[in-house]
């Protein structure tokens, strides 16, 4: 990996978790096109996957347990 795909790969990060934060869904959606764009969608497909699964994880235990809000 170069700086460059890092680079895409943070900032489509950085957006998703923005997006995420402000309206509480639509990684997914806001990171894949950034990465299709600058890495092909091969290659972005299991780097949104991951991500996507840890956020709406953590976002489900909070919502479950009381205590961890």
């Amino acid at each position: 990996m170069n700086f460059e795909m890092i680079l895409i790969i943070a900032c489509a990060y950085l957006v998703a978790a923005f997006v995420k934060g402000a309206t509480g869904l639509g990684f997914s959606t806001s990171a894949l096109p950034i990465l299709a764009l600058g890495l092909g969608l091969k290659s972005a497909m299991p780097l949104v996957i991951i991500p996507s699964l840890v956020s709406n994880a953590i976002v489900m235990m909070q919502a479950t347990s009381p205590h961890l809000q």
